[in-house]
């Protein structure tokens, strides 16, 4: 056995001089096993300061991070002058204890060419150490993901080695290119001397790698159900009527719902999660298959952290909006980038040991999670206020909760308050829904009620009145897109308006009729009462006002069939 061996069997730690834990601390993106072991020596050598150690609760990356990039001369006094004989913290050893235990941190699991000997020495003596002071009931209270901060050092080193890789290829084509220019100028200035030939003349862009840019959300490629097309196309979320559990960091993904519905999720779909509009896209490395229960797994581990800032943001803009309504300036928050909230966290002035904005107590774990399939834009057969609602972002208000409403049906009365909790949104199949559901009803609201609401919407709009006059119809048609498929569109929502108004005025009565004109000279091909529908639900009812009135009245209408199935 070597010397560092034997010392370490002792429970000395190995020799190492300032030069040896230099040559990593220096480093800009050390690697993860250096990381975890020098900070890993510093607690349990007691070479990190008080105002790290007083408030230190788990490790996290940053943490590590903070600690590695400390002065290294305190921790090589403290390697030559250590005690085998002096007991470490049994606090300190409970945090360290899953990190130097971790099966990365195995020295006969290690690559001699990545990982030099004298962290193999120091990861010896760091198993020994903690083993000795520490027990089995250790590993069972682990509150951190290990694996976790370990796959993030190593994208950390990786997307250096990329970083440096690139700029050494960028640097190579630049001085080729230059010297391609310089050898150019000198055959110009010899080029009478040379009889002339034909010239072939490269006529595409050179291209350099962009490490940055990322593809947009909503373009992915056509191949990705493994056909490699190189073309891109737009997808949509289409919602799958199941829900999922999942835990932030793990590919796993449990099921809840039925097969037939999470059979049109294969491997190869790329899939949202929790949040429509906000999720990143993530690829399914299988198909749902079915053991104890219902499961699939990702490409990449769950990540949660978009949504998180999104919603944190959010509460951010509220508040300022509450607090500073005259504060435009404060009401705008810069979106940060993946880069920039990773860089934010290794801030040296942060105190990450206590910040609670840091600390990661354990992973998330998501309950009854909503899921979306990305299809292509054309297969996506759905109408504007359906895709909203499918989408989650259609609010669900509990405007019975804590009154004392009821609703009565043969001389019984329920409460409001209890069938209101009932008939909230189910993710899962309509026909399997046990109680009454708003979306049931959306499209049996009155279809005058909505030619009305519409005509008072457009009269709220500034200034107000009572009346809509040529400005207000111009807006409205341009909002809606009427007569789109039109050539002369403009010219003909102008005559009608002609044809229709009074006083260049329209009342109730007209608005009606020229509804009925324009969707008559939409839908040529329908009757006059049937082009009139199509045109209402395809774009009426997506008006701010007429919606939240459609989704009152639909709301009603299911509390009302609900309480009286109920009595």
């Amino acid at each position: 056995l070597s010397h560092g061996v034997l010392r370490s069997m002792k429970f000395y730690p190995p020799s190492l001089t300032e030069e040896d834990l230099t040559q990593f601390t220096s480093l800009v993106d050390p690697p993860a096993e250096a990381i975890v072991a020098i900070g890993c020596a510093r607690l349990l050598l007691d070479s990190v300061g008080d105002d790290v150690t007083n408030k230190l609760l788990f490790l996290t990356k940053p943490i590590l991070l903070k600690i590695i990039r400390l002065p290294i001369a305190d921790l090589s006094k403290k390697i030559s002058s250590f005690n085998p004989l002096h007991r470490a913290d049994s606090k300190i050893v409970r945090i360290v204890y899953p990190f130097v235990m971790h099966e990365r941190m195995d020295p006969q699991a290690m690559n001699p060419a990545e990982v030099s000997a004298q962290m193999m020495y120091l990861s010896t003596w760091l198993r020994g150490l903690v083993s000795r002071e520490a027990n089995v009931d250790y590993a069972r209270n682990l509150t951190v993901d290990v694996g976790k901060i370990f796959a993030d050092l190593d994208a950390r080193a990786n997307r250096a080695k990329v970083s440096k890789s690139s700029k050494l290829s960028n640097e190579m084509m630049l001085s080729r290119a230059t010297k391609a220019t310089t050898e150019d100028d000198v055959h110009k200035e010899n080029e009478h001397l040379k009889p002339r030939t034909n010239q072939s003349v490269q006529t595409d862009a050179i291209q350099l790698p962009v490490l940055d840019e990322l593809p947009s959300p909503q373009k992915l490629p056509k191949g990705n159900n493994g056909q490699g097309a190189s073309e891109t196309q737009q997808l949509v979320p289409f919602p799958i009527s199941v829900t999922v559990n999942l835990t932030e960091g793990s590919p796993l993904v449990l099921v809840n719902g039925c097969i037939e519905a999470a059979s049109l999720l294969k491997k190869s779909d790329i899939v949202r999660i929790y949040d429509a509009r906000e999720s990143l896209n993530w690829e399914l490395a299988s198909d749902p298959k079915l053991d104890d229960v219902l499961s699939f797994e990702l490409v990449s581990g769950y990540d949660h952290s978009k949504i998180k800032a999104q919603e944190a943001k959010s509460r951010y803009d509220a508040l300022n909006r509450l607090c500073y309504p005259y504060k435009k300036e404060l009401i705008v928050t810069p979106v940060k980038s993946t880069a920039e909230h990773l860089r934010a966290f290794e801030d040296p002035s942060r105190h990450v040991a206590s910040d609670m904005d840091e600390s990661h107590h354990s992973p998330l774990h998501l309950r009854g999670a909503r899921i979306w399939k990305l299809i292509p834009k054309e297969n996506d057969t759905r109408t504007q206020w359906r895709v909203d609602y499918d989408d989650g972002i259609i609010p669900w208000d509990n405007c019975y909760a804590g009154l004392n409403a009821f609703e009565e049906h043969f001389r019984v009365r329920v409460s409001l308050d209890m069938i209101e909790k009932q008939c909230i949104d189910s993710p899962y199949p309509l026909e399997r829904a046990v109680h009454q559901q708003r979306i049931q009803f959306f499209e049996k609201v009155p279809f005058l009620e909505v030619i009305d609401e519409a005509f008072h919407a457009v009269c709220r709009w500034h200034p107000k009145g009572t009346l809509i006059d040529n400005v207000k119809w111009a807006k409205l048609c341009r909002q809606m897109r009427f007569l789109s498929n039109m050539k002369n569109s403009k010219h003909e929502i102008d005559m009608a308006f002609v044809r229709h108004s009074d006083a260049r005025k329209l009342d109730l009565v007209r608005f009606h009729s020229i509804l009925d004109d324009i969707a008559s000279m939409q839908h040529p091909e329908l009757t006059k009462e049937n082009a009139l529908i199509k045109t209402v639900w395809s774009s009426i009812v997506t008006l701010t006002d007429v919606n939240a009135m459609m989704w009152k009245e639909a709301k009603a209408m299911a509390l009302r069939h609900e309480s009286l199935r109920v009595c």
